[in-house]
C-alpha cells in the first residue's frame, strides 16, 4: 500500500488526527462546531499536505507509527498500523503535557502584564489584521502540543475578538509535517494555510467566539 493510493492516504489521515488528538479536544472548549471546523480543515490540510510536502520533512513519530507492526504482505500491513495508532491515542496527551502547562503560565503573565487596550487595537480594533496578525502567530507555535488553546483563550480575553483567534486555531492546526522546510512547495503550502485561516476567522470568527 503507497501513501498515494486511498488506503495509504487514509492511514495518514489517521495519523494526522490521533497527532492532532490533545489540541482537537481542548478545542471542543471552544464549541463543538469549531471543533468540526478545525478537524476539516486539517482533513484538507493533510491531504494536499501528503501531496505537497516531502516525506522527509514529515514528523519523526509518524514515520514510527506508520512502520509499525511486521513487514508482511502490504493486504495485512495496514492492520498493523491501524493498531499501533490505536494504541498510541492516549499516549499523546502525556507527551504534550509539559507544553500545554507552559502556554498556561506564560498566557498567565501576558494576562496580568498586558493591557486589555494593547491587545484591543492590535488584534480587536480591526477585523481583518486582527485575522492576519493571528493567523500568523499561529505560524510560530509548535504544532501537536496544545500551546495555541491557552493563547487562543488570551486573545479573547483581551480584546482580541473571534477573528483573531479562530484564525491563530486554524493555522496552528497540528500537521504532521514541517510545512516551512519544503522548499518552494512548502512555503506554498504554509502560505495558502495562512492566508485561508486569516479569510475564515475573519468572515466567521465571530460567529464561532
Amino acid at each position: 500500500m503507497t501513501e498515494q493510493s486511498p488506503g495509504g492516504r487514509a492511514l495518514l489521515v489517521g495519523a494526522g488526527l490521533v497527532f492532532a488528538l490533545p489540541s482537537i479536544f481542548g478545542t471542543l472548549g471552544f464549541g463543538l462546531w469549531l471543533a468540526l471546523t478545525r478537524v476539516g480543515f486539517m482533513v484538507v490540510a493533510l491531504t494536499a499536505g501528503s501531496t505537497l510536502v516531502s516525506r522527509s520533512e514529515r514528523a519523526p513519530v509518524i514515520d514510527g507509527w506508520l512502520g509499525a507492526g511486521p513487514r508482511g504482505p502490504d493486504r495485512f500491513r495496514w492492520m498493523d498500523q491501524a493498531k499501533r495508532l490505536w494504541e498510541t491515542v492516549w499516549e499523546r496527551f502525556d507527551e504534550v503535557a509539559l507544553w500545554f502547562i507552559s502556554a498556561c503560565a506564560v498566557a498567565g503573565l501576558i494576562a496580568v502584564f498586558v493591557p486589555y487596550q494593547v491587545g484591543f487595537d492590535l488584534f480587536g480594533r480591526t477585523t481583518w489584521i486582527g485575522a492576519v496578525l493571528g493567523a500568523l502567530i499561529g505560524t510560530l507555535i509548535k504544532r501537536g502540543t496544545g500551546m495555541e488553546l491557552p493563547l487562543a483563550s488570551l486573545l479573547l480575553l483581551k480584546g482580541g475578538g473571534g477573528a483573531a483567534a479562530v484564525a491563530l486555531l486554524l493555522t496552528s492546526t497540528p500537521l504532521p509535517f514541517r510545512v516551512w522546510r519544503s522548499g518552494s512547495r512548502g512555503w506554498i503550502a504554509g502560505s495558502l494555510m495562512v492566508m485561508s485561516s486569516a479569510a475564515v476567522g475573519a468572515l466567521i470568527g465571530s460567529a464561532f467566539l
